[in-house]
């Protein structure tokens, strides 16, 4: 029974930073109301997903030594110190950059991890299915943040007021949930560092590394810029707004749909296919725009196929390294996060300064998934082309 608790505890963590897919909300208020350029504000959320990524390094180590509930704790913290200070910014662009991008940005990564391998260490024999849920949390957190970013802008109150509450809010809710979050008895024992692998000269790291980076690139090329894509496309503003909650919807539920598919039909099909899909509906998002709820179906299939990323190569990374190493490992993994994160919202953003329009980002977000496809088949023959060489050899 404990196991369930430990479960709501996962979900809710999640939700709260799950958040940071609402920025295409936020970002049109801050071009809108203190003047900053769209670059500006995608970079803002690119250096939030770049520290993100790199504090993972910091954080994978700590929670295989002290547990979970550390570094939730000290994530927490750091979450609501950014958003602190992001509040406080008067719109001063370097100033939300280093709270809401670093500050936060670092908050996020300590606890991010931790759900994910708790989870997976109290329910192995549903390993991939369980993830998903997990990782759910973090993608459906936007679409309830993103109704609230709507009614709160509605109400009169502006960005940087929104950026207090959910500090405060959000915060609390964290350290409850970071309380909980323990991981089962007779786990096993922190490896040590002899035990974990190079992983830079495993091909099958940089199979993962590779096409995760294709996957997010593409995914977040979109839902940073969501909101402006949907209204330059002739998508009313209650359609476009309710795009970012829309995809946020398909990426929780994507989460949870590819983690049971990689469970039932393997890892390595549902990563091709989910790459596929994700450029496909990435070309159907403009010519979308002017009918409607037909955007709306869109950008939530463009969210249910970015979300495979966030569940397959999670899921793939304690497949190859053991549940065990699964913190060292998938910190390493989840660089190609960061470097997609710091490139595509500000390409799409820099994109859209430079032309007046998001065709060519479009054009260019379905060639890096796809292209994610074709890497993942190349590099899985040629793993497997070694295996064969060297068994032979043996």
């Amino acid at each position: 029974m404990r196991r369930w608790y430990i479960l709501v505890a996962v979900v809710l963590v999640q939700l709260c930073i799950g958040g940071i897919y609402a920025w295409s909300n936020l970002a049109r208020a801050l071009t809108d109301e203190y003047g900053l350029f769209e670059w500006q504000a995608q970079l803002i959320f690119g250096v939030n997903i770049a520290v993100f990524a790199l504090t993972m390094l910091l954080a994978g180590p700590l929670l295989d030594r002290r547990g979970p509930r550390t570094p939730v704790l000290i994530g927490g913290a750091l979450f609501t110190a950014g958003l602190l200070v992001a509040s406080f910014s008067q719109g001063c662009f370097i100033v939300l950059l280093v709270g809401y991008g670093v500050v936060a940005g670092a908050g996020i990564g300590f606890v991010y991890l931790c759900p994910i391998s708790t989870a997976a260490r109290w329910f192995p024999e549903r390993k991939g299915l369980v993830t998903g849920v997990a990782v759910a949390g973090f993608g459906g957190g936007a679409a309830i943040l993103s109704g609230l970013i709507e009614v709160l802008l509605g109400a009169g109150l502006n960005p940087l007021e929104i950026f207090l509450w959910i500090g405060i809010i959000y915060g609390a809710l964290i350290f409850i949930g970071g309380f909980v979050l323990v991981n089962p008895p007779n786990s096993p024992p922190p490896p040590a560092r002899h035990e974990i692998p190079r992983v830079r000269r495993d091909p099958r790291f940089w199979r993962l590394f590779g096409t995760m980076f294709a996957g997010t690139f593409a995914g977040l090329l979109v839902i940073g810029n969501i909101k402006r894509m949907g209204l330059s496309g002739g998508a009313g503003e209650l359609i476009a707004a309710s795009s970012v909650a829309a995809l946020a919807v398909g990426n929780a539920l994507g989460r949870i749909g590819w983690g049971f598919i990689a469970d039932r039909f393997g890892r390595g099909p549902a990563s091709v296919l989910s790459l596929s899909l994700l450029a496909v509906s990435i070309l159907l998002l403009l010519p979308a725009a002017q009918a409607g709820w037909l955007f709306l179906v869109v950008a939530a299939l463009i969210g249910m196929n970015f979300g495979a990323a966030m569940v397959l190569y999670a899921t793939q990374t304690s497949d190859v390294y053991r549940p065990e190493n699964f913190g060292r490992i998938y910190a390493f993994v989840s660089l190609s996060y960061g470097l997609s994160g710091t490139t595509g919202p500000f390409v799409g953003g820099l994109v859209y300064d430079l032309t007046g329009g998001y065709w060519p980002a479009v054009m260019i977000a379905a060639a890096v998934a796809l292209g994610g496809a074709v890497y993942y088949t190349a590099m899985g023959r040629g793993i497997r082309g070694r295996a064969l060489d060297e068994s032979a050899a043996g």
